[in-house]
């Protein structure tokens, strides 16, 4: 990941950089596409408060309901 954040993009005549961060989800552990994608959004949420250039993959395993946290 060193790479990317040393890297510097193009637009037009502007010089910018950008982060990335990603929480991920899997599959079986949540059955459904609406808890998956919960799942992988409150992933995302927990990487941007821990910072920039952040992947934080879910351990929460889902059989039924979900039950968000609070952020």
């Amino acid at each position: 990941m060193g790479a990317t954040r040393r890297a510097a993009f193009h637009a037009g005549r502007e010089r910018f950089r950008c982060t990335f961060s990603v929480g991920i989800s899997s599959f079986p552990e949540h059955p459904s596409t609406e808890s998956l994608r919960l799942s992988a959004d409150q992933a995302l949420y927990r990487a941007k408060h821990q910072g920039r250039n952040q992947v934080v993959i879910s351990t929460e395993q889902n059989h039924g309901g979900f039950a968000p946290r609070g952020a």
